[in-house]
């Protein structure tokens, strides 16, 4: 079993608190400065334009040919939503999906960690793929919390392992 440092835990559950962000704050329309191009992302039509800058996305840690590749793969990955969109698209459009300004994020985090873009690719897919969407049952768990919060922490605990302990103090911060 892979152990989980404190910090590490804590960065999961910023993870978390990510996914709660929607498309749908903002100002549709005014997201994006576009640009027609005859690149699209997978599936997507072949007269998508281009999105060239995301006002919702903070790039500024990014070198310039960081940010051109960001730009690169926020046009070519489709969006985590189901739609045949990009999720450059998504985030310029404000769509009503809840992930795609999050995986835009996370996508920008991993250029600015300096992983190749094969690397980001296959991340992005293991994160945000619908296909790999994992629905866990908690109707007969525990819960501590309102049942119909926005926001749902599943843990999964071993009382007798020491990073499970130090990951407790936590998680009881954060539902405080």
């Amino acid at each position: 079993m892979r152990s989980l440092s404190l910090p590490l835990v804590s960065l999961a559950l910023l993870g978390l608190f990510s996914l709660g962000a929607s498309c749908k704050h903002g100002q549709e329309g005014k997201q994006a400065s576009v640009e027609q191009s005859g690149e699209t992302p997978s599936g997507a039509s072949s007269k998508a334009a281009k999105i060239e800058k995301l006002e919702r996305i903070d790039t500024s840690a990014l070198t310039d040919p960081e940010r051109k590749m960001f730009i690169e793969l926020a046009n070519e990955l489709l969006s985590p939503c189901g739609d045949p969109v990009s999720v450059a698209q998504c985030v310029a459009e404000a769509r009503g999906c809840a992930a795609c300004v999050p995986s835009a994020r996370y996508t920008a985090r991993l250029v600015a960690e300096g992983y190749e873009r094969a690397e980001i690719q296959e991340l992005f897919a293991a994160r945000f793929d619908p296909k790999k969407r994992v629905d866990i049952d908690v109707n007969q768990a525990p819960v501590k919390g309102a049942p119909m919060a926005k926001v749902s922490i599943v843990e999964f605990s071993d009382f007798e392992c020491p990073h499970c302990g130090s990951a407790h103090p936590v998680l009881a911060r954060v539902l405080d």
